[in-house]
């Protein structure tokens, strides 16, 4: 009986997952599992939608619960391995990639997982010789990402180089947030880029990328006088900038339009 209703909870785990409710998928898998768990796809499934919710250290311990329970499944390997490349423990999923593949020899998803892995072990020990900080390795492979416009997967790049500095105002912490702020802009989250370029004027108040970035952001939120503020700070720093004198004439004469339009009384 608790298998069945194990089952029935695995497969509202599922639905919430197709919706990507996450959250909930994570909650009625953890039903399933408390009911029963001693099947494998119930670790293998809530491993998925923990990794949705960039909760990898529970992905992977679900993820080798699942390989655990049967080493045969292919997918505990694969989301063992997926969470610990997200965890920076990339020599560990190395070693479950190629125990899984001398079962799953061939398989197009674990080769993936174990070439990334071992590409970013190849970068951890270049960096190493060429003294850069892990803060400054995650940096650069999200710059990557970023030069082939894959800019939703160069965000959470730069999280984790920011999650690896020591402090938001050093100046490698300042680029970090200058870059995903650009990969917000591009992706019109204007509130993300106004959030990161403000803990970046906390520290350099004259940074004319984050000053730009910031107006530029304010603009798409339609917050106008906020966004000539901005501009008029990068101009008091370089009153040349060619892209600050055209967006404050933008501002302006839209500020100027808005004005005008305001009933008197």
């Amino acid at each position: 009986m608790s298998q069945a209703a194990a089952q029935t909870k695995k497969l509202a785990g599922n639905e919430a997952f197709k919706a990507r409710d996450y959250e909930t998928a994570v909650a009625r898998y953890s039903e399933a599992i408390d009911l029963y768990d001693g099947d494998h796809t119930f670790f293998s499934n809530r491993a998925m939608a923990l990794m949705a919710l960039e909760r990898y250290e529970e992905a992977a311990a679900d993820g080798k619960r699942c390989m655990e329970i049967n080493p045969g499944f292919m997918k505990g390997f694969h989301r063992h391995a997926s969470a610990l490349v997200k965890l920076g423990r990339f020599a560990e999923a190395v070693r479950t990639c190629e125990i899984g593949l001398t079962t799953h020899k061939g398989n197009a998803d674990l080769a993936a997982v174990l070439d990334e892995a071992r590409a970013a072990l190849a970068a951890e020990a270049h960096a190493a010789k060429a003294g850069m900080s892990r803060a400054e390795l995650l940096k650069t492979q999200g710059n990557d990402l970023f030069k082939a416009a894959r800019f939703e997967d160069a965000i959470p790049k730069y999280t984790e180089a920011l999650e690896a500095c020591e402090s938001l105002s050093s100046d490698v912490a300042v680029a970090i947030l200058n870059n995903r702020a650009a990969c917000n802009q591009q992706l019109s989250n204007f509130g993300a880029v106004v959030d990161d370029t403000t803990v970046v004027l906390e520290s350099q108040p004259r940074n004319i990328k984050a000053l730009l970035r910031r107006a530029l952001a304010f603009e798409g939120l339609e917050r106008y006088r906020a966004a000539l503020n901005d501009v008029r700070q990068v101009l008091m720093v370089d009153p040349k900038h060619p892209v600050g004198n055209q967006l404050q004439h933008r501002l302006g004469q839209t500020v100027s339009t808005l004005k005008s339009l305001r009933p008197t009384h």
